[in-house]
């Protein structure tokens, strides 16, 4: 499975924006936009080509880092979200008060509940508020890396996940969950071994449906049963007891009605902004994805904070937004046979442009809607590396100006 590096923004906003807007180009010629805008060389008029590209994720290259998250393909080139996080660390003092343990001295039996872990945050679904995200065969794997040289008895008592309001959207119901698990432990100090409990839609047939609820983290009780027996070697202490959570998520999934919002700043009241007139903005999209996309900006006011304050105006008048993608045709199987191509254009006034000024808009947000090809017969998609979006956005701005305004 090849690595396609780390994110460290929301995967779910990573995987849809990534696609769209990576290639971005900064050596224009006008002449390249002409079919797309208005002549932008007039006198009064300045074209800004934002964007020209045709990008997939076989393009599609991020730096190395440390983040927990990160996309792979695998060798059937399907889209895979990864992450990782640090659950549990413990050490044998945790487990076992008659620490150091000394070699061929019989053990006396403990058993140790952990308080539940912190929540988790999974960071999946930071940019999303609603909808459905429903995922045909995630998977959860939870790794207990054990330097411990003795037998050890490892029990999750409970596997929750929860909202953003730290709400209890469900538990994991089925084994391995309340199943004893008797860890794999070394016979030479300072090496360990790994014991691997795997949650997916078969050993936890609701762990999919807990998905689809956009859980923003999970937390889980556990304990450790140490029978009686004998240490092979000597231990300290701080003998190491680590568990880690992976988890794998093709991109094999239905969407419905997921919103995704974000804001960024973008100050209408700062010198000469008075000069606009007009602002016109042309979107021509080739979509090779199988996802609609429905958007809507929104310009704000600026609190004291410098957090988006109330809401001014929005760029479509109508409260559902524009259709910024139309959803690529697929097959039965969820692969894509046919692209499909949208223009959107929106206009934005001098009286709009004043208001916006007058009213102190210094942030836009935008709200984006998504649904997956036929999502109402809940027909799963597939995203694949060589799927494409071509790409050609330009704003035109008129503007009005003399010597004394300059």
């Amino acid at each position: 499975m090849k690595n396609y590096g780390s994110i460290k923004i929301s995967a779910i906003v990573a995987l849809f924006l990534i696609t769209i807007f990576t290639s971005c180009r900064d050596n224009f010629e006008f002449d390249e936009i002409n079919k797309l805008s208005d002549s932008l060389a007039i006198s009064g008029s300045l074209g800004i080509p934002l964007i020209e590209t045709s990008a997939s994720l076989n393009e599609f290259d991020i730096e190395q880092g440390d983040s927990s998250f990160w996309v792979e393909i695998d060798d059937n080139n399907l889209i895979h979200l990864k992450f990782k996080l640090n659950a549990l660390q413990k050490q044998l003092s945790d487990v076992y008060p008659f620490t150091p343990v000394i070699q061929g001295i019989p053990i006396v039996p403990t058993i140790t509940d952990f308080e539940p872990t912190d929540k988790l945050v999974l960071g999946l679904f930071d940019n999303s508020i609603a909808g459905k995200f429903f995922v045909a065969d995630p998977i959860l794997k939870i790794i207990i890396s054990n330097y411990v040289g003795l037998t050890c008895n490892f029990t999750i008592n409970s596997f929750d996940f929860y909202d953003k309001d730290n709400i209890l959207l469900g538990t994991i119901e089925n084994a391995p969950i309340n199943t004893k698990k008797t860890l794999a432990f070394p016979t030479t100090s300072g090496q360990y071994e790994i014991t691997e409990l795997l949650l997916n839609k078969t050993t936890a047939p609701n762990f999919p449906t807990l998905l689809s609820q956009l859980p923003n983290s999970i937390g889980f009780k556990s304990s450790v049963e140490i029978p009686s027996q004998t240490a092979p070697f000597a231990m300290s202490g701080d003998t190491k007891l680590n568990v880690d959570i992976e988890g794998d998520i093709p991109v094999d999934f239905w969407l419905k009605d997921f919103i995704l919002s974000d804001t960024i700043d973008l100050d209408l009241t700062a010198n000469n902004t008075d000069l606009i007139t007009k602002l016109l903005l042309k979107i021509k999209l080739n979509n090779g994805f199988p996802i609609n996309a429905k958007t809507q900006f929104y310009f704000a006011s600026a609190d004291a904070s410098d957090n988006a304050g109330p809401i001014i105006d929005s760029v479509w008048t109508t409260s559902a937004g524009a259709n910024l993608l139309n959803a690529a045709i697929t097959d039965t199987n969820g692969k894509v046979t046919k692209a499909t191509e949208t223009y959107t254009e929106v206009e934005i006034t001098y009286e709009k442009v004043k208001k916006l000024r007058e009213a102190g808009a210094k942030k836009l947000i935008f709200s984006i809607k998504l649904n997956t090809y036929n999502v109402e017969a809940q027909q799963n998609i597939k995203i694949y590396s060589d799927y494409k979006v071509d790409a050609k956005i330009s704003l035109k701005a008129d503007y009005s100006a003399n010597s004394s305004s300059l």
